[in-house]
């Protein structure tokens, strides 16, 4: 079978593919087809028993039940790039399905622009069950703004963080991403998504004496998000604020980063009553009430 016709029969497959074997169906998922460099790949893996029996599925050692086999354009094997963490036993009920949701991006050395395919295999013993492939794209993203900085470390250490606001299109969203690395030492801690963002609006972005990278962005009309992340690519702190009255933008004084102008709306901040509005004066008696008939009676001169 040539490439071509093979090329063809992976697209009739799409990002879905299954197989059998020894009574166990096997099948890989992707919520997507194509995804940003570095961004994460989950994919979803259902374990079918078919044999009429419990199945019992062990690890040994670094042999584990689950793994996958990934493939470049050319069929060429990409080698993983770290451990896959399951549980070391796994009992399937027959007629039952199990299913598990894995990050490819940490586990394979993807990490350049192709297509690609991924399958999963289970291991039982000697027997092996392999699901059909299913294929997927990286490509790269728009960087926006980039920043390298000097961890607050101690004085025997010297860590450094490149903070990147990557943007790139999801069907008719243009999403936007914060991507943390350390260039020096050629470690990826992750790609966070912050969520879609309308473009006419530039991203701001701000480090403080932390840290954490500081990211407002407008997601809607009169809407604007903003989050704080630590240098682990960890999201810590998230809001949502409104131009109503001012734009919220951000500022930063002796490295501490705030945002200034703008209502908070998401969550709403929270504020101490004042002692006059937990004990509030007692209300003014009523007025009298004006008189609203006419006397009768003869006129005086």
């Amino acid at each position: 079978m040539n490439r071509v016709v093979l090329s063809l029969l992976l697209a009739l497959l799409g990002v879905a593919g299954s197989a059998r074997g020894q009574g166990v169906a096997v099948q890989v998922r992707l919520e997507k087809d194509t995804f940003l460099l570095y961004e994460a790949i989950p994919v979803t893996v259902s374990i079918r028993n078919q044999t009429g029996r419990t199945l019992e599925l062990n690890s040994a050692g670094d042999k584990t039940w689950l793994d996958f086999l990934v493939t470049d354009e050319a069929g060429r094997l990409i080698k993983p790039a770290g451990p896959l963490a399951v549980e070391e036993n796994v009992l399937v009920p027959s007629g039952q399905t199990l299913s598990r949701r894995v990050d490819l991006m940490p586990l394979y050395e993807v990490r350049g622009r192709g297509s690609f395919r991924v399958q999963a295999r289970i291991t039982q013993g000697a027997n092996q069950a392999v699901s059909a492939p299913a294929g997927f794209a990286v490509v790269h993203g728009r960087e926006l703004w980039t920043q390298s900085v000097a961890m607050p470390v101690g004085a025997d250490k010297e860590e450094h963080r490149t903070y990147s606001l990557i943007a790139g299109r999801s069907g008719r969203e243009e999403l936007l991403h914060v991507l943390v690395r350390d260039e020096t030492k050629e470690l990826v801690y992750g790609m966070v998504t912050l969520g879609s963002f309308l473009p006419l609006v530039m991203p701001e972005a701000r480090v403080d004496k932390e840290g954490c990278v500081h990211v407002m962005y407008q997601g809607a009309p009169h809407s604007f998000g903003y989050m704080r992340i630590d240098p682990m690519a960890k999201m810590i702190d998230r809001a949502v604020y409104s131009d109503v009255n001012t734009l919220p933008r951000l500022g930063i004084n002796d490295g501490v980063v705030s945002v200034r102008g703008g209502i908070q709306t998401y969550p709403r901040p929270e504020r101490i009553m004042t002692e006059q509005e937990l004990n509030p004066p007692p209300p003014p008696p009523p007025a009298p009430k004006k008189k609203w008939w006419r006397p009768f009676g003869p006129k005086t001169a």
